[in-house]
């Protein structure tokens, strides 16, 4: 007797008794009629943003923004603070646009390009800021990208847990003087490795809307940094200095009780 939400767009997967609607390119989540109970209206969600590029510093996260996971089967959505307490979405019968940032891109003149904010409904997560170049900073973003090599240059700063609503951490500084590494791009839970603590990428979140556990928003790596990066697409994946890179693209994820 149980009448769910009935929805389209994006890939469509089920686990359980839940559908888990995946967008990874620009679309539009259409829901063409509502649950009976106006109380399973209410979807849970992750939205993270396009990593950014990198150079000589990592580059920043995507943004990573998530419900708590207690609307549609408490799976784990993500660590504190990041998550607790966050409510989903209670939508409506409309079609909700669902933009997806892309990933930045390496500048080697003036550093990687930050990525590009997704959204769903009011919640937007920022691009993940680009990494510096010789003698320059970190650019801002979700999370900050990382601090370029020579000069003192510093990290971008991250909207971190300390602020509302969380998305990221700040990059890793650079070196004084005229050395090198440069820093590490901050991620969803921790900020990126400074020069002299191996300039790798911030740790990224887990989270299971889709069934498995999954990590995004890895921050990353500056130069030298040894930590292993996610090479896979969507998941808001810093760009990493061992190889002059594109941040990975963001992602956007709604999951409902359908039956």
């Amino acid at each position: 007797g149980f009448t769910g939400i009935c929805a389209t767009g994006g890939t469509i997967t089920e686990s359980g008794r839940f559908k888990i609607h995946t967008f990874t390119g620009t679309g539009t989540f259409t829901v063409n009629s509502l649950a009976a109970d106006p109380a399973d209206n209410e979807v849970d969600y992750l939205v993270v943003g396009g990593g950014g590029g990198s150079v000589h510093g990592g580059g920043g996260a995507g943004g990573f923004r998530a419900s708590d996971g207690t609307h549609s089967g408490c799976y784990c959505a993500g660590p504190s603070p990041l998550t607790s307490g966050v409510a989903g979405i209670t939508v409506s019968a409309q079609g909700y646009p669902i933009p997806i940032g892309a990933g930045g891109v390496f500048q080697a003149s003036s550093g990687g390009t930050p990525g590009s904010t997704s959204v769903f409904d009011s919640i937007s997560s920022n691009g993940g800021g680009g990494g510096g170049g010789r003698h320059g900073n970190g650019k801002p973003g979700g999370s900050g990208g990382g601090a370029g090599d020579f000069g003192g240059s510093s990290g971008g700063t991250g909207n971190s847990p300390s602020r509302t609503p969380p998305q990221g951490n700040p990059g890793g500084t650079g070196p004084g003087g005229s050395s090198e590494p440069g820093g590490g791009g901050g991620g969803a839970t921790a900020a990126g490795g400074n020069h002299n603590a191996g300039s790798s990428g911030g740790l990224g979140a887990n989270n299971s809307i889709t069934g498995s556990a999954i990590l995004y928003s890895q921050g990353g790596n500056g130069d030298c940094g040894s930590a292993t990066i996610p090479t896979a697409a969507n998941r808001g994946t810093g760009g990493a200095t061992t190889s002059p890179s594109t941040g990975s693209a963001g992602v956007v994820i709604i999951r409902y009780r359908f039956k």
